[in-house]
């Protein structure tokens, strides 16, 4: 077979052209915000991933790729045989979901209607239990909370989301563990909360802007810094009963939430 191309006659042939093109996403111009939390750079890309708190407002204001019929069923076994996280599912199967991840990503978000315990292998324990009174308290235990925050921009304006975060990477606990200890992490906890709820009263309170957000998000972590110091300053590990109930009444003015009384610690 021949085929003319203008005047000149050639032959035919047939070949294949392997090529490939860039799809922009999102607007490079206009570039998300990344969310406010300090997390160890070394942490795997799944471990980052379980470390962010789900914004579902952000999903609700945002159109993503609509999913091929291959997409649903990969996400059907997923959720069938593994863990979605981060994804719309049902609020059992979410919490179900989420319990079993801390087992791997151990942050864990404040929920009013549960209480952290910190968990250490047997096989520490009496190592420390034999040699903690030898050393200043700080190096045998470290709390650490966040607050996280999120903003997005869209075209009804900005949308944020908060959360308080207990490190579980960066908190440790290694003397014994008391109905005292457990009440002393927990009101550790709960005073994040607080800061975070304050935060939120005074983002309401004004404009939304991401300036005017930021700046009151750098303020409030200055005050939550300082406040979490005099804490665990003050109850020397939950040890001075006082000093303990003075902060336990706080708690329990801001969140209702009495930890002497679900750990059995009144007198």
């Amino acid at each position: 077979m021949v085929q003319k191309i203008g005047s000149i006659t050639a032959p035919s042939y047939s070949t294949k052209i392997r090529t490939s093109g860039l799809v922009y996403l999102f607007d490079y111009d206009d570039l998300y915000i990344l969310p406010f939390y300090e997390y160890d750079q070394e942490l795997s890309d799944y471990h980052k991933i379980a470390l962010v708190s789900l914004n579902r407002e952000f999903w609700k204001i945002t159109s993503p790729i609509p999913k091929t019929k291959i997409e649903m069923q990969k996400l059907s076994y997923f959720g069938q045989k593994g863990l979605l996280f981060n994804y719309f599912t049902e609020e059992g199967q979410l919490q179900k979901n989420l319990d079993s991840l801390t087992k791997t990503a151990p942050n864990v978000l404040w929920n009013e209607n549960r209480r952290v315990n910190l968990v250490f292998e047997d096989e520490i324990r009496p190592r420390f239990e034999n040699t903690w009174k030898l050393y200043p308290h700080q190096r045998l235990f470290d709390l650490e909370a966040q607050i996280y925050l999120d903003i997005n921009k869209s075209d009804t304006g900005l949308q944020y989301h908060t959360a308080a975060v207990l490190d579980g990477i960066r908190t440790w606990y290694k003397l014994p563990m008391e109905n005292n200890t457990f009440a002393f992490i927990n009101i550790f906890f709960d005073l994040c909360e607080i800061k975070r709820r304050e935060l939120e009263a005074k983002i309401n309170s004004g404009p939304l802007n991401v300036g005017r957000i930021i700046d009151l998000y750098k303020k409030i972590n200055i005050e939550f810094t300082n406040q979490k110091d005099a804490y665990i300053k003050d109850v020397d590990r939950g040890q001075d009963y006082t000093k303990m109930l003075y902060w336990n009444e706080y708690v329990k003015e801001k969140l209702d939430i009495d930890n002497f009384k679900y750990f059995e610690m009144y007198r």
